[in-house]
């Protein structure tokens, strides 16, 4: 949750309004986000 790199540069407001648009990214972020953890 420090730095973050490509399209997870992105502020999080953005992230969201993109993820309701497109309900793929969230699951994309979802999928980073359990990379970085494991």
């Amino acid at each position: 949750m420090m730095r973050r790199r490509g399209p997870l540069a992105a502020p999080r407001s953005f992230q969201r309004r993109r993820a309701v648009r497109n309900p793929s990214l969230r699951t994309a972020r979802a999928f980073a986000f359990a990379r970085k953890s494991g």
